[in-house]
Parts: C-alpha cells; sequence; structure tokens
C-alpha cells in the first residue's frame, strides 16, 4: 500500500506543475478522495497546490503577467507606471467596465471560484478528526486552508465590496439555479474574513512550522489589515459618493469602532512590547544602506522583520522576476531586463527632509524642487538628497546606480560629447532605463542577486512585514482615541531617522503609509478605503517624467519635465470595481455595483 501512495504522490505532483490548475473539483475524483485527505504527504501536495494559487504577493511569478497582479495597481495609485505603460495603466483614465476589467477579473473569474471550492474541499476533509493524519499535522494544514480562504476574499471585498459567500464544495451536478448564490454584503464579508481568521488562529497557536507556510503571526497580521479596512470603510462611509440600499458596498459607520478594536488586538498579538507581546522587531534604517538591507536580506537568518515570505527555488522550480523587472539594466547581455517601473517627480518630493523640510522644497528650504531640477543648472543629485528621507534612496534608482560593480545608466542625454566619450559613458542609457522617467523603483528588488540566469530569480518575496503593524495600530489607535498610537507611528519615524510627530493626526498617518509602504501595493487601496481617491487621482495638473541630462565632467544633472500622456481620472464608481459581465450573465443573482449597469 505504502508503494502505491507513493506511486500516487509522484502523479499527484506531476500534476500540480503542469499548465493546468490540479486538484480542484475536478481531479479528486481521478486521484481518489479518500487516499487524498488519509495521507499526509498527499494532503502537503494539494495544500502546496493552494499555496501556488493563493496569489498571497500578487506575484507575477513563473512568467505570470505583471501588468495585472503584481504591479498592476501602482500606475492606478499614482506612485509609479510599468515602462511600456500597457496594463492597468490605461485604467487611470477611467475606462473602467464590466466588459474591461483586467485588473479585477483575476478575483472574480472561473479560476477564482474554483479556488474556493478547493480550498472549501480542504477545509471540509481537514475538519473531520476521525482520520488517519496526525491531530497537529490536521490542525496546521486546516488552519492554513482558513486562512488562504480569509486572504482569497480579502482579495475580493477590496475590489467589489460584498461578494457572494460560498462556504462550502458545492456539488457541481446540481441544477444551475442552485449553484447561483447573491452577493452577501460587504459587513458580511468582512465578519466572513474575520470569522476564517479566528479559527486559524486557534489552530495554529504555539505551532511550528517551515518558512513560507502560514503561522499564527500571519493570520493576526491580515486580521489588522482587514479589519482596518473595514474600520476605515465604515468610519468614511458617508463620503462614498456612489451608494447602494442593500449594503453590498459600503458599511454602516456604527461599526467602525468594532473593527478597529479587532484591528489594534491583532496588531497587539504581533507587535513587541511596549505594545504588544510580539517577537518581530524593527531593523536598523537610518542610513540608504541600512534600510536597503530590508528587502535585500528578506528570508535571511538577519530578517527579523517578515511575518511571512514566500520562498523560490529558480530555473527548474517556482521563481519571481522582481529583479528582472525592477532593478535598472547594467549589463548590455541583459538586453530583457530591468526598469520596469519608473516614477514621476511628484513621487519624488513625497520624501520630506531630515530637517522636517518637506519634500516639494529644498532642504533649506530655499525654493520649491522642482523649479530648482528644471532650471537648466546642474546639481550633483547625491548631495541634493544627501538628507532626504533614506526610504527615498532606498526604494528609486537615480543616475548613475552601481550595482555589484556595474552601472546603470539613467541619462536621456549628456551635455558634452567629448567628455562622454572620454569617460567611457554612453551618450544615453539603455532604453528602458530611460523612456519613461530616469527615476526606477527597486525597493522591493534583491540587489544582492540581480545577475539572474534566464531572467530567472530566487530571492525570497516578502508578503507581510512589522512595520504595517505599527502602522495600523497607529491609524486604529488614532480613531479609538487611543494616545499610544503616536508612538507606533513614531517608531516608524526614528528607524528612518526622521524627526519625530508631536501629534497623532490622519494626514501624518497618510503621510507615512505613503513613505513606509511605497511601492507594497498598499497605496491605491488606502486612498479608496478612505475615501480621497477622486481628489488625489483626479489631478488638475499632469504627472511629470523626470528625463536626466548629465555634465559627466562634474557628474551634475539637470532635468527636463515631461508631462504624463494620459488625462487621469478616478470616477466616483471607481471605489469599487465592476462585477465582470460574464459573471452576471452566469448568474443573474448577482448585482452590478453602482455606477456601471449599462
Amino acid at each position: 500500500m505504502k508503494t502505491i501512495r507513493n506511486i500516487l504522490l509522484l502523479v499527484v505532483v506531476a500534476i500540480i506543475y503542469a499548465c493546468e490548475n490540479p486538484l480542484d473539483s475536478t481531479r479528486l475524483d481521478v486521484i481518489g478522495n479518500d487516499l487524498v485527505w488519509d495521507d499526509e504527504s498527499l494532503v502537503d501536495a494539494y495544500m502546496a497546490n493552494m499555496y501556488d494559487r493563493s496569489d498571497l504577493i500578487e506575484a507575477n511569478d513563473n512568467s505570470g503577467d505583471p501588468h495585472v497582479r503584481r504591479y498592476g495597481t501602482q500606475p492606478l495609485g499614482g506612485e509609479a507606471f510599468g515602462r511600456d505603460q500597457g496594463g492597468a495603466y490605461g485604467y487611470t483614465t477611467g475606462n473602467l467596465s464590466g466588459i474591461s476589467t483586467g485588473v479585477a477579473l483575476p478575483y472574480f473569474g472561473t479560476e477564482s471560484w474554483s479556488f474556493i471550492r478547493a480550498l472549501n474541499v480542504a477545509i471540509k476533509e481537514l475538519s473531520i478528526e476521525d482520520s488517519r493524519l496526525s491531530t497537529n499535522f490536521r490542525e496546521q494544514r486546516l488552519g492554513e486552508a482558513y486562512f488562504l480562504r480569509a486572504h482569497a476574499y480579502f482579495r475580493k471585498v477590496i475590489r467589489y465590496g460584498g461578494v457572494p459567500i460560498v462556504d462550502y464544495p458545492q456539488e457541481t451536478s446540481l441544477p444551475a439555479e442552485d449553484l447561483r448564490i447573491p452577493r452577501s454584503s460587504e459587513k458580511e464579508t468582512y465578519d466572513f474574513i474575520a470569522s476564517d481568521l479566528n479559527k486559524a488562529a486557534v489552530l495554529l497557536a504555539n505551532k511550528t512550522t517551515t518558512i513560507g507556510r502560514i503561522t499564527e503571526p500571519a493570520v493576526w497580521m491580515l486580521m489588522s489589515r482587514a479589519m482596518l479596512y473595514a474600520g476605515s470603510i465604515s468610519s468614511n462611509n458617508n463620503l462614498l459618493p456612489l451608494k447602494d440600499i442593500n449594503g453590498l458596498v459600503g458599511i454602516n459607520p456604527s461599526e467602525a469602532q468594532n473593527y478597529y478594536k479587532l484591528s489594534l488586538e491583532a496588531s497587539r498579538k504581533i507587535l513587541p512590547a511596549p505594545f504588544g507581546t510580539g517577537n518581530f522587531a524593527l531593523r536598523p534604517g537610518q542610513t540608504v544602506v541600512e534600510y536597503r538591507k530590508i528587502f535585500n536580506d528578506i528570508g535571511s537568518a538577519n530578517d527579523k522583520e517578515s511575518i511571512l515570505t514566500i520562498q523560490f527555488n529558480g530555473e527548474g522550480g517556482r521563481y519571481n522576476n522582481e529583479g528582472v523587472y525592477l532593478l535598472p539594466r547594467a549589463k548590455p547581455e541583459h538586453v530583457n531586463w530591468g526598469a520596469w517601473q519608473a516614477t514621476w517627480m511628484e513621487t519624488l518630493e513625497w520624501y520630506e527632509y531630515k530637517n522636517g523640510i518637506p519634500g516639494i522644497m529644498l532642504p533649506d528650504n530655499s525654493a520649491t524642487l522642482r523649479s530648482t531640477l528644471a532650471s537648466g543648472q546642474y546639481y550633483n543629485l547625491a548631495q541634493l538628497f544627501a538628507d532626504k528621507d533614506p526610504r527615498f534612496r532606498a526604494s528609486i534608482a537615480l543616475p548613475p546606480y552601481e550595482i555589484q560593480g556595474f552601472s546603470a545608466y539613467m541619462h536621456n542625454t549628456v551635455k558634452n560629447t567629448a567628455d562622454a566619450n572620454q569617460a567611457g559613458i554612453p551618450l544615453r542609457g539603455p532604453t528602458q532605463n530611460r523612456q519613461s522617467s530616469g527615476m526606477c523603483v527597486i525597493k522591493t528588488a534583491n540587489e544582492n542577486n540581480p545577475m539572474v540566469i534566464n531572467d530567472i530569480g530566487d530571492a525570497p518575496l516578502v508578503v507581510y512585514r512589522i512595520a504595517e503593524a505599527y502602522l495600523n495600530y497607529a491609524e486604529a489607535a488614532h480613531a479609538l482615541g487611543d494616545a499610544s498610537g503616536l508612538d507606533a507611528l513614531n517608531a516608524i519615524r526614528t528607524r528612518a531617522g526622521m524627526p519625530s510627530r508631536t501629534s497623532l493626526t490622519m494626514q501624518n498617518i497618510m503621510h507615512e503609509r505613503k513613505i513606509e509602504l511605497a511601492f507594497e501595493n498598499h497605496r491605491f487601496w488606502d486612498l479608496r478605503r478612505w475615501r480621497i481617491a477622486q481628489t488625489e487621482l483626479s489631478p488638475t495638473e499632469k504627472f511629470k517624467h523626470i528625463q536626466w541630462t548629465w555634465d559627466v565632467a562634474n557628474n551634475t544633472f539637470t532635468a527636463i519635465l515631461v508631462n504624463e500622456k494620459l488625462v487621469r481620472l478616478f470616477k466616483p464608481e471607481h471605489y469599487y470595481f465592476p462585477i465582470p459581465l460574464s459573471s452576471i450573465e452566469n448568474n443573474p443573482a448577482l448585482e452590478q455595483n453602482p455606477g456601471y449597469n449599462l
């Protein structure tokens, strides 16, 4: 029997890494339901597939589309934009409808609901106590399944509001009308997420596991984030331009305090003293080099900040292209490399100086940074930005960017051709390093291993890190009138060597989230839940690209500011994505979100 099961395991693993999504409602009949749920190796194979399909980091691993998933919301949130300005970038113009939802579809399409069904199968089977599985193993995998279902529903609710709640494996043989479940309210969806996370926390309490698997702290981190979202959606409900009478979008303001309390308590489970009882810690980050190590050391013995990471094994297995996409091209042979995300002059201006001067100004407050850079005068950028928040240079590459002994040139032209030729400097940088803007987003890339073979990387990526928990704590505490929120906010600023705030205001909280969590897929969702996206994402003036001119002899630069081509427009209905028309056609019980009805 053991030999037969080993053969079956090899078959399962082969299916898992095939092109089709395995072990969903169509595969258990082939493998044998009883066999899978009585054998720990087969259960692990099933759960490995659940992890792969979970999209924990919305990654473009294994050649997935980076537009829609990992980098899709950066142009929408006004942080950065893709090098070819495709994918989600087009949605910044307000072109979003039920038949044009590429940035949204991954979480309402057939595969998304197939994944929910596969998780429901796991939850049902792993809830059976009388099985051959050891109690510890069964509870741990059940806790992981509850977490993954909560995570999948969180992905849905932040996009669509209330969605159909399916907490059991639907029998596909039933009549179609029995499978058509209407949407629940947004409140009910968040409550369902909280319920699953509470179950997961109990099951995973005090259990150890391997790196990359769900742990109890990861559960509390998702609870901290999800309940903060629910609290802010509730407290800002009166600012939502378009409402519906069934509560499918929006939450009554009377619910806000309870959600903020749930978020605050979850943060306390993972933050260290004096805020909580957790064992994670902020790493040093008062210099650019120190702050870079937070991301360069993810998954290493030095990493005390990551709560959950995703591991990769590179060529021949699961891989990611983070470094390939983000780091600018530095060697001639890397012709397909880099600079996937460029950013704006406006983003540069976010970052204040260590003396407290706003980022739109020079460090001496004598003139605006924008007028200075575009004045035709030349400046040494390292000196000009030496006193800026270190998170700026740790997150955004400026010319000339050096990496492991190679130079990534990002200039559009040079002041003096002879000087450049004499120094062996090209007259302009590679196209991908400069065509959109001469400032490349590098924050989440690992600089320690950038020269990956065949564009395939194995660097771990972080899902949750403790810095977010501090900011979640500060925001929830502010809403609840808890003065300790100021200390949590200042813990983040102190780590970066920035002056402490003297008061806890929403403006200060919003600024710190914008800086600390930049380019980590938070900004767009924050603007939407605060209900300020219409102001922030429909600017009266176009965003500006930067094109650098390099005086090679003096290593100084001046800039030309070029208008963004598209006209940004965030419409009132965009606080929620449309339900795809194909889904409504298949399930008439679904109601469309406000503003999208034809």
